[in-house]
């Protein structure tokens, strides 16, 4: 966003969206719905299987089907370098954001 945007939204009240890493994600409809859910949050805080499921839609009606999917999902954020890490115990699912670099402006 421009710089007189930022300040009218606030540091806080918008997300960018890195598009290339967005790019890269293309017919991977999970790791992007998780892409876009992990962008509108700096710290994420940990969330059910069940959560992450209804959020993007999943078709998948096994908990463990999904589970399966999922972890191949956030194995493409980490490769991205989108996402530290990731971890999923039980039915909870943790990451850790890679830090946004400083924004520029024009």
């Amino acid at each position: 966003l421009h710089r007189e945007l930022i300040r009218l939204y606030g540091e806080t009240q918008w997300t960018a969206i890195d598009w290339q890493q967005r790019l890269n994600l293309r017919r991977k409809p999970l790791a992007q719905a998780l892409h876009a859910y992990y962008s509108s949050h700096r710290m994420p805080h940990p969330v059910k299987l069940s959560t992450l499921q209804r959020y993007t839609g999943s078709r998948n009606q096994q908990a463990a089907g999904f589970k399966v999917k999922l972890r191949a999902a956030l194995d493409e954020l980490v490769k991205l370098a989108f996402l530290q890490s990731y971890s999923i115990e039980g039915d909870t699912v943790a990451v850790r954001r890679t830090p946004a670099l400083p924004r520029g402006g024009d």
